[in-house]
């Protein structure tokens, strides 16, 4: 009924005009693709960055060049995630990096590889259901995310099924009070469940399918209403979760709330993971190292440990929410922390491979310099590498999920330029005050349905590309 009725009014003297307002209700507040990041140089901290990437690439790659980066040699400091950390940066070594070279796509896409033969979906899932630990599984998963939006190699895997329904079969699971793992349970599990379908969810908007990022993105916003229960207030300010199942609040798992919470507001806009984010960023002020080399410590109060995998979190939770506001005091405290991360007294020469730099992965006191952590370097280097993007790119704002791309389904990568300029209006002009955000969130709504409809159809794609046009250029003159 709705595209006949379209068809026959096309005659009609008042199409343009119709057509012209339609175009605005729907394209209006489109978020679109990721635009390809420029070309980012490490300016900041480079010094370590590349000798520790020498290191990694030169040492701690594999004779048999099949992606496990040697993690097993490395398990007593937790060197097993390396799988998971090293894709993220060196996929976008490959694709963003001022010096692009294959090998980093290449060893990427043998990692994912990797991945995909160790953690087979299936037998995992059976491994959860019977409550087994899937720690070391699991860390390596993540892999898989960013394989989804880069990987080119060999083997054929269904990203596209198997990688959504396992994370919102977890979520289900989670929702059920059945932990990941020993360390993910409580608030931890459903938040690093929510971080990494928020994540998911980016890659299906930007591929265009929105129905199932729409999808997952509700599931991660749905895991946070389970991590209620375990919520302290402290002050008015300050306040941190607290898993009585656990019998801890550890730092590390404070971070990856934190983590967490800074991506959910960002993809959402809404103010309420905002509040608590900074309530616990408040509370987290007891953790932090007022001397210098500053960072996070484990224990609250006092600073008897600062440990690398607390400090890479907690930057990039500060790197997320600085993207998200454009607030400079959450980069300069990312800064700080990465500086710690690069202080001499962690990044020390390597024990194993004389010559070369590695950051060690606790400092205090008394504790055994030779231990290190290939996943955790990867992690402060990738950290590095978003610092540089941002301080080079500048913070993007809110990126709100899911996503309609409408404007991108019907005008084509051709313009994305021109696309960018309509999500500048929306962020600019309608979520900083309360009747647009309540607009683009009712949009978001009904919105892809109405764009799948549009993106299966190419007469009414060529309509919406030519009714574009003029509403761009008006666009144009308010940003």
């Amino acid at each position: 009924m709705f595209e006949q009725t379209l068809r026959n009014s096309i005659g009609r003297k008042r199409v343009g005009v119709v057509w012209f307002v339609a175009s605005a209700v729907l394209v209006f507040f489109s978020e679109v693709a990721v635009l390809p990041a420029g070309a980012v140089t490490i300016d900041a901290f480079g010094e370590a960055f590349g000798s520790v990437l020498d290191n990694l690439m030169t040492n701690y790659w594999s004779e048999e060049e099949n992606g496990d980066w040697m993690y097993d040699e490395f398990y007593p400091c937790g060197g097993y995630d390396a799988p998971q950390y090293s894709t993220e940066l060196l996929y976008q070594m490959a694709w963003h990096f001022e010096e692009p070279d294959p090998i980093y796509a290449d060893r990427a896409d043998r990692t994912v590889g990797y991945v995909i033969e160790m953690a087979k979906i299936l037998p995992l899932l059976q491994k959860i259901v019977a409550g087994g630990d899937i720690t070391e599984e699991g860390a390596s998963l993540p892999a898989l995310l960013y394989g989804h939006r880069y990987y080119s190699g060999p083997l054929t895997y269904s990203f596209d099924t198997e990688l959504p329904l396992l994370v919102l079969l977890s979520g289900t699971l989670m929702k059920q009070g059945t932990p990941l793992s020993e360390e993910l349970n409580g608030y931890s599990g459903p938040a690093v469940v929510a971080y990494y379908g928020l994540i998911l969810s980016y890659t299906f908007r930007d591929q265009g399918s929105a129905s199932v990022a729409g999808l997952l993105a509700r599931q991660a916003y749905e895991l946070f209403d389970l991590t209620g229960p375990y919520w302290i207030q402290v002050t008015e300010d300050a306040g941190y979760f607290y898993d009585p199942a656990g019998g801890s609040n550890s730092i590390w798992a404070q971070a990856l709330a934190v983590q967490a919470l800074a991506l959910a507001y960002q993809s959402s806009g809404k103010s309420s993971y905002l509040d608590r984010l900074l309530d616990m960023l408040g509370y987290l002020e007891g953790h932090w190292d007022e001397s210098a080399p500053y960072g996070y410590c484990d224990i609250y109060g006092y600073c008897g440990s600062k440990t690398l995998s607390v400090n890479h979190l907690m930057a990039k939770a500060l790197l997320i929410l600085y993207d998200a506001t454009g607030e400079r005091e959450w980069l300069e405290r990312a800064q700080q922390t990465i500086g710690f991360m690069t202080d001499a007294v962690i990044l020390k020469e390597d024990a194993r491979f004389p010559g070369f730099s590695i950051i060690r992965h606790d400092w205090s006191p008394g504790y055994d310099e030779t231990c290190s952590c290939s996943g955790c370097n990867f992690a402060v280097l990738a950290v590095i590498f978003m610092y540089n993007r941002l301080e080079q790119e500048g913070p993007k704002g809110l990126d709100l999920l899911p996503t309609c791309v409408i404007a991108t389904s019907t005008m084509g990568a051709g313009m994305a330029g021109k696309i960018e300029i309509l999500r500048q209006f929306r962020d600019r002009h309608l979520l900083t005050n309360p009747m647009g955000a309540s607009f683009v969130n009712k949009y978001y709504q009904y919105g892809p349905p109405v764009a799948e409809y549009i993106a299966k159809r190419e007469w009414l794609k060529a309509i919406v590309r030519i009714l574009l046009l003029p509403l761009i250029g008006f666009v144009t003159l308010l940003v």
